[in-house]
């Protein structure tokens, strides 16, 4: 089971790795959670028994990066030995170091993904305020441009009064004689 459930944990964060790399390609989380994977594959107890590594314990990691699991190998080592080396969750060995990563990664506070979830909202949140004031900046040359506008309006409606006086008044100055 623990070797099923981190080759799916490692497959989804290889997935936003590489060449076809998902969404989260160059995310620092991906590394982050890689690393804290590779952490705990690669742990080595200091304890005095026969297993030390999850090689130890018939877990296998390849070039990959997948565990494969070799259950005669498990069979063959002595209870106390596992036991040793597995500790608990909270007095050392591989589990209190295999807790306190996924702790470390999944904490609602302080962990990684909870800090890359809160970056992002703040990166969101800065994006919409220079949306919105880019918004704001576009309506306020909208309306300078209408102001211009009505302006020129005005003055080419007024030129067109000016060139009609003056058409008039040229017009009653110099009557046309009727000749070509």
């Amino acid at each position: 089971s623990f070797a099923s459930a981190y080759n799916t944990a490692v497959t989804a964060v290889q997935a936003q790795t590489g060449q076809n790399a998902g969404a989260l390609s160059g995310n620092s989380t991906v590394y982050q959670l890689e690393n804290l994977l590779n952490n705990i594959a690669e742990y080595t107890g200091s304890g005095s028994g026969s297993v030390n590594s999850l090689t130890a314990l018939g877990l296998d990691l390849d070039s990959t990066g997948q565990l494969s699991f070799d259950s005669s190998a498990f069979s063959a080592l002595n209870t106390s030995d596992i036991q040793a080396f597995l500790g608990s969750a909270s007095t050392g060995g591989f589990l209190q170091m295999a807790t306190n990563a996924a702790t470390s990664a999944t904490d609602s506070s302080t962990g990684i993904i909870e800090n890359n979830i809160n970056t992002l909202q703040t990166q969101v949140t800065n994006e919409n305020t220079l949306i919105s004031n880019q918004q704001n900046m576009i309506k306020n040359m909208e309306a300078n441009l209408e102001t211009q506008l009505s302006a020129a309006d005005a003055a080419i409606s007024t030129l067109q009064s000016e060139k009609t006086y003056f058409a008039d008044l040229f017009q009653a100055e110099y009557p046309s004689t009727g000749a070509a």
